[in-house]
């Protein structure tokens, strides 16, 4: 006698069934090869798609997420499907390979948290994620505290009237002013953005920062943050971000942003799979 398969329930996303309503329902292929499907349980309603227990186990995915061609055909297909229905109705979308054993687990996540759920897809509605990263070349930063910062240029006026014994010892007064106003400047230049931000977003999540060796860009990463805004002032935030990157130039500071994203950063539950 052949056994049976063991089924798996792989989870995209979660939402308000009442936001369903007659919302396009696409015929989409899953994850494991079987077609996408809304269930719904009181009140909620999860995308989701059967999967090959086996196939789709902890140990399994363990071992493939080492395979980078497996993990990029996967992920993809993972954020592609939750940024379908994303942009139909509010969506608290699940991470990467959120998969439930059984369907009751599922219910049981579902029925614990209710009003957990409702209450983030109410604070989501309306509102998209975008990603800011900020640049900035530490030369030109560096050009920028010798030659325009007032600490430093008060040092040198004042060593400009010292007897030349003095002012080379002065020198070294004045190259450890230089290093610590550059720091100072460092640590500042994130605080000035978000504070002009401010206004406009509802959530920040500030993220570590990336190293040249995965951004392939001259100039050094200061800040990688989530935000979280109201969809009908994009365009003021976009014309924060260019205000203050001509605000910045001088200082060697450019920004990189990118959405809108499904909201990941701002959707946790407190358990999202199963042990």
């Amino acid at each position: 006698m052949a056994q049976t398969a063991t089924t798996f329930l792989y989870v995209y996303g979660i939402c308000a069934a009442a936001d369903i309503g007659n919302a396009e329902r696409p015929e989409l292929q899953g994850i494991g090869g079987e077609p996408v499907k809304i269930s719904r349980y009181n009140g909620l309603a999860a995308i989701l798609t059967e999967v090959d227990g086996d196939a789709f186990c902890q140990e399994q995915i363990d071992r493939q997420v080492k395979d980078a061609d497996w993990l990029k055909k996967h992920a993809f297909h993972h954020h592609e499907t939750v940024a379908l229905f994303q942009q139909q109705f509010p969506l608290l979308p699940m991470s990467f390979c959120t998969i439930f054993e059984q369907d009751d687990k599922l219910q049981t996540l579902l029925r614990n948290q209710h009003d957990d759920i409702l209450r983030k897809l109410d604070h989501l509605r309306g509102k998209q994620e975008w990603n800011i990263k900020m640049f900035c070349s530490p030369e030109r930063l560096r050009e920028f505290v010798q030659h325009k910062n007032p600490s430093v240029l008060s040092l040198e006026r004042e060593m400009e009237s010292m007897p030349k014994g003095k002012q080379f010892l002065m020198k070294k007064r004045l190259a450890m002013l230089v290093e610590n106003e550059l720091e100072r400047e460092k640590n500042e230049l994130w605080h000035q953005v978000i504070t002009e931000l401010e206004p406009l977003i509802s959530e920040q999540l500030l993220r570590q920062n990336w190293g040249r060796d995965m951004t392939e860009i001259t100039e050094e990463m200061v800040a990688n943050c989530d935000v979280l805004i109201q969809i009908e002032e994009a365009d003021e935030f976009f014309k924060s971000i260019e205000t203050i990157e001509e605000e910045l130039k001088e200082k060697g500071c450019i920004f990189h942003v990118t959405g809108p994203w499904p909201p990941y950063h701002f959707s946790k539950l407190a358990k999202e799979h199963t042990e």
